[in-house]
């Protein structure tokens, strides 16, 4: 996945949280060259 600001591809985590009814996870994740911050929303897989 590239960044849209810098098209950068390599991101860090660096916040992790689980929604109340277990569905998904968001991910707040860090480009490594620009250093601007996203949030990523991830389903959970069962």
């Amino acid at each position: 996945m590239k960044y849209s600001y810098c098209f950068y591809g390599e991101t860090k985590v660096v916040d992790s949280r689980e929604s109340e009814n277990g569905s998904f996870v968001r991910k707040g994740r860090k480009n490594v060259k620009c250093g601007k911050r996203f949030m990523k929303k991830e389903n959970i897989r069962r």
